[in-house]
């Protein structure tokens, strides 16, 4: 598990870090039960192999109960967990020696206005580890919204997976240091 202490000041409110592995797990939990319903073929396994690259996000209720996650997984020697569903570019960044963070994980329940939340997380969370590209496994559907406002580059616009929902997924990569003026525009309100 990543020490997010250093880096709380990437969070607004109402995200938090899992910072124990009671949270974590109430995460895990929260995403396990929410994945069923959208995304039914993704199997969990009960230890997350990447949970010492990761930055795990997450918000809670008034009941303590999870709400919505995210996590950013920082590249190691192991790879990142989507990697098996990567174009080559993703290698190429790689070989260039770049550094690598993936974005996934990504729930929201029933709250709303979330969204902006975590992505100025995962723009302060890369700038802050000095990473170079997150790559982002999103919904062909959503590809318009992550090229206009953040200006992520299209590596695959069909990864060949739907995680067993009736969804096209695409995987981005986004430049960080590059970030579209726009995005920070938005992601400055908060």
């Amino acid at each position: 598990m990543l020490k997010a202490k250093s880096i709380e000041s990437c969070l607004s409110f109402p995200l938090k870090f899992a910072m124990t592995p009671d949270d974590h797990l109430r995460a895990l939990e929260f995403r396990k039960e929410s994945y069923k319903k959208i995304y039914p073929s993704v199997n969990f396994k009960k230890s997350d192999p990447y949970i010492d690259q990761t930055y795990t996000i997450y918000t809670d209720n008034s009941q303590k109960d999870v709400d919505s996650t995210a996590s950013c997984i920082l590249d190691s020697k192991r790879g990142l967990p989507e990697d098996k569903l990567f174009p080559s570019a993703v290698n190429d960044y790689r070989k260039s020696g770049k550094k690598l963070m993936e974005v996934g994980r990504f729930v929201i329940g029933g709250r709303q206005n979330l969204l902006k939340h975590y992505y100025k997380a995962f723009y302060d969370i890369g700038v802050r580890e000095n990473i170079d590209v997150a790559i982002i496994v999103i919904r062909r559907k959503d590809i318009p919204f992550h090229k206009n406002l953040i200006g992520v580059d299209v590596l695959s616009e069909d990864i060949g997976e739907t995680f067993g929902s009736k969804f096209a997924f695409a995987c981005a990569a986004w430049d960080i240091v590059g970030t579209k003026p726009r995005f920070k525009r938005w992601v400055a309100s908060i």
